[in-house]
């Protein structure tokens, strides 16, 4: 993830969807990127997004990514990882901009 725009330093904070447009912070997930060790099969279906804060305070949302898990092709024990982005493969979030006020 790749912030720009608002004021820096930015601080980050992956939430997952629990429900219903519900979403809950993903404890220790306040990098710029996120990252699953290890991947599992209940892992499959689950959807992340980033809220960027600026040192104001303003924050914006990142499109959500779905993590979809597909058996490999040849070998059904092996999974295959398929994080499906809203975004580009570079994930780039412009950072708040204070419509029509200035610091």
């Amino acid at each position: 993830m790749k912030a720009a725009g608002g004021k820096a330093p930015y601080r980050y904070q992956w939430q997952r969807m629990t429900g219903t447009d519900r979403w809950e912070d993903i404890p220790g997930a306040n990098q710029d990127t996120y990252r699953i060790e290890s991947v599992k099969e209940e892992h499959n279906g689950l959807t992340v997004r980033c809220v960027v804060t600026d040192q104001f305070g303003d924050y914006v949302l990142s499109d959500s990514a779905k993590l979809t898990l597909l058996p490999q092709t040849g070998d059904s024990s092996q999974l295959t990882l398929w994080l499906l982005l809203a975004l580009s493969a570079a994930a780039v979030v412009a950072v708040v901009y204070r419509k029509g006020r200035r610091r």
